[in-house]
Parts: structure tokens; sequence; C-alpha cells
């Protein structure tokens, strides 16, 4: 690998570093949306924050000559850093990242474990999290680098949790106390990695410990955050008090699946070509923020809703929607109170719901770190209500609507969603109102959907009307 950032930034595949910090800063940005452009106000942002001189585009210009530089004389092509009319790009193969091969591992476990190979599985987790020398990118100061680099720190905390459980069920708990109780110690809100630790120590005839990490624990849950420990703990410290723990090896962090999508539309018609892309997106890709605007009654609530719910399979432990009323008569959701409901939608109960918003947010995030979740954030009003929401599992989707283009997310991948062409506007109302009638009048239906713009929210409420007056001609007075 020539490239490495599951720790320190490492360039060429050894020791050898990028000294300047700002160099440093430029190609941990690149790397971390490695095959993608940059644009130059997100690096400058990145080196600079608040307060970029004047002179910030050229100075930026001057860092990439310096790393084209740095890589040419540790033997790598300097060409490797492409210009592009909007910023720059890196362009690496698949061996080159070390975070991109231990994707590949993690996703060869889950592969293997869903396949009922559970020692393969092992090989495969393990491989990917040896590549781990420290918390990602440790050294750069920038708050973009770190927001960025404790997403990948997330996900490392998420393969170790999934190996864990795998080691459990083949019988290794002993060898895992020690590294097991490294993590609770640098993770102490993690409840899976501490309810994986009591199982542990149990497995090895330690209830008294295990007892002693469940109490140790529920104290730091009290300081720091004003709650109880979660339902799955709770139970797991039940059994072994019960002195049943040891007969079922693995852990019962999986909760009650959460359903609270609204009903997708039966008769979705068109958007065909966005729904395929988005689809292709989130299944290919790493991206797990998308962001779909455009106008009053374009569908753009529809379309999640119907995203959301063909890829259920994929999230099936929770689906959640929630309205923030960022253009509505109500006055828009804080994100205190959007985050509550969230919340109650997860089953957590009100005494676990803290008052301070960053305690909230705490536990909103370990609440979907260890969850395979979707969640629809419907009608935002800016970024700045969306922001607090976003969740870093790395099995998390997030799926956001509004009215507007939403600046300043920096992971998101935006979708403006056009109004419908004139042949899909046309077979939603046949739909709506009926094929027959359509097909009766042609000219008159194309008529009725251009005075609709086009939008669908506008020609379902025209084809209800129809629907519900069968006497009612497209055009004209009504059949007698």
């Amino acid at each position: 690998m020539r490239f490495g950032i599951l720790g320190s930034l490492r360039v060429g595949g050894g020791e050898a570093t990028v000294t300047a910090g700002r160099d440093r800063t430029v190609l941990a940005m690149l790397l971390l949306r490695a095959g993608r452009v940059v644009p130059v106000e997100e690096l400058i942002d990145a080196v600079w924050e608040e307060r970029p001189p004047a002179t910030a585009r050229t100075q930026l210009q001057i860092c990439v000559s310096r790393l084209r530089q740095r890589l040419a004389a540790l033997g790598l092509s300097p060409e490797v850093i492409v210009r592009d009319p909007v910023g720059y790009g890196i362009r690496i193969e698949p061996d080159d990242l070390d975070a991109d091969v231990f994707a590949r591992e993690v996703d060869a476990g889950r592969t293997a474990l869903a396949a009922g190979q559970p020692s393969a599985a092992r090989r495969h987790y393990r491989v990917a999290l040896a590549l781990w020398r420290g918390p990602a990118l440790s050294g750069i100061a920038s708050r973009s680098v770190r927001r960025r680099a404790q997403a990948l720190d997330e996900q490392r905390l998420a393969a170790l949790e999934e190996c864990v459980d795998v080691e459990l069920r083949l019988g290794q708990a002993a060898d895992l106390l020690d590294e097991l109780s490294e993590s609770v110690a640098g993770n102490p809100l993690r409840e899976r990695l501490r309810g994986q630790l009591m199982l542990a120590l149990t497995s090895a005839g330690r209830q008294a410990d295990a007892l002693a990490v469940y109490r140790e624990g529920r104290r730091i849950y009290a300081e720091e955050l004003g709650i109880e420990p979660g339902a799955a703990l709770q139970e797991l410290h039940q059994r072994i008090l019960a002195g049943d723990a040891a007969t079922d090896p693995e852990q019962r962090s999986a909760l009650a699946p959460v359903r609270s999508l609204p009903r997708a539309i039966s008769d979705f018609t068109g958007r065909q070509q966005t729904v395929v892309r988005l689809v292709k997106e989130i299944a290919e890709d790493r991206t797990r923020v998308h962001l779909i605007d455009g106008m009053a009654g374009s569908g753009k609530t529809t379309l999640a809703v119907h995203v959301a719910t063909a890829l259920a399979d994929r999230f099936p432990d929770a689906q959640l929607f929630i309205d923030l009323h960022g253009h509505s008569e109500r006055e828009p959701l804080t994100p205190a109170a959007a985050v509550s409901t969230l919340l109650r939608q997860l089953g957590t109960p009100a005494e676990r719901i803290p008052l301070d918003l960053d305690d909230r947010l705490a536990v909103w995030r370990t609440e979907l770190a260890n969850r395979r979740a979707v969640v629809v954030l419907d009608n935002a009003a800016g970024a700045a209500q969306v922001l607090p929401l976003l969740p870093n599992g790395p099995d998390n989707l997030v799926l956001v609507t509004s009215r507007r283009r939403l600046i300043g997310l920096d992971d998101g991948r935006p979708s403006s969603l056009p109004v419908l062409d004139p042949d899909e506007a046309v077979e939603l109302l046949g739909r709506v109102a009926g094929p027959d009638r359509v097909a009766a009048e042609p000219e008159a239906a194309a008529e009725v959907v251009r005075r609709c713009g086009h939008l669908p929210l506008a020609i379902r409420l025209a084809g209800a009307r129809l629907a519900h007056r069968p006497r009612w001609r497209m055009r004209g007075p009504p059949r007698r």
C-alpha cells in the first residue's frame, strides 16, 4: 500500500511522511475522498478554516506542487494528483490505500458470515483490523480532517465488535479479554463492547468481574449522560445474575426492528433513472448521506420513502422518518426536538433522553452505532438543522429532502429533482385517474399535466378528483 491513513499519515508504503503541516492536511483530504474531486473551497476550509488569507488559492497550488515533488522523491508518480476545474483529486489503485483495503476485507468478512463461514469471516476481520496503527490520521488537527477521520474510527470499532461476536461464537473468549478491556476503557460509552467484555469474562468463569464491568458502565452512563444502560445490556446483566449467560455465547445485542417509514405509494411512477442511480450509489459507494432537493410538489418525500423502502432489506434494524417542517406552516423543528422524536421511534424511554443537546445527540449516535438503519430527514430547512442529526455508524444511511440545495454537508451527495417529463406525467395521471380515461382523451390528458406544471403532487390531486367523479371528462362539461 502506497498510502496510509489508518493511523498517522504515511506515504510511499513505509514510514516516510509529508512534513509540511498544510501539505499533510491537503493530502489527507484528498485521500479521504480518493477517486473523487475535492473542491478548492473545501481544501481551503480544511487548511485555514475561518481565516483563509487572500492568497489562499495561490498557496493551495504551492501545496499541491510540493506534494507532487515529495511523491516523485519517494518514487511515486506526481501525476497521481490530478487537477480539475473544480478542485483536485488523487488517482489511486484498489490496493494503494489502507482504508480501501480495510473496507474490502470487512465486506468480505460480512459476506463470509452471511454464508455461514464464521472462521473465514474471522480471518477477514482480523486482516482488516491489523491495518490500523492508531486513530485515523492522528496528528492532523484540521476540523474537516478530524470529522472524516472520526467516521473511519467508528468503522474500526464496528468491525471490531462484529469480529468479537464471531470469536465469542467460536469459543475464543479467553483470548479476547485483554483486547476488550482496553477497548472498553477507551470507549466507555459503547454498550456493545461492554456487553462483549461481560460475556467474555462470564465465559472465563469470572462472573463477579463481569458484574463489576456492568456496575462501572451504569455509573458512567449516569454521570456523563444521565441515563440507565440500554435494554440489551440490562438483559445481559440479568442473565449473568441468573447464571445462564454462558449457555448462549452470542450477545443478544440486536434490538427489535423499528419500522417508522410512511407507506410507500403503490403507484409510484417515473424517476426510474434517479431511483436506479441512487440505489446503485448506495450499494456500491460508501457515501451514506444523500441530499434530495427540488421545488414544492416535485415528489421529494415520495422518492425518498420509495428508495428507503426498496433498500429496507439492507437496513433491517431500523427504518426511521421525521418531518423537520423546514417549509411548512409550523416552525422548523430544532435539532433537540428532532433527535428526541427519533429516539422515541427507536423505543428509548423518555427518562433515558437527556435534557442537554450534546448528551442527547450522544445517545442518538450510540443507539444507531450498532444498527443497520436508514433515516429519512424530510423537509429540511437547512444544513444547520440536519448536521447534528447525522449518525456516525458505518451501516447508517440518511436521505435528506429539502426545497433548497443544502450547502455545508460535506459528506452529502446531492440530487436535484426536476419535474416529470411529459410521458411520465401522463402515465402518473393514468395510474391515479384510470388508464382508460387517459387513453380516451390523450390530448386533454397532456393538457391537464401541463397545467399541473408536470409536478407529481398537482397531478395526483387532479387525478384523484377525476377518479372520484367518473362522469367528468378531462376537458369540457360532464358526460350526461
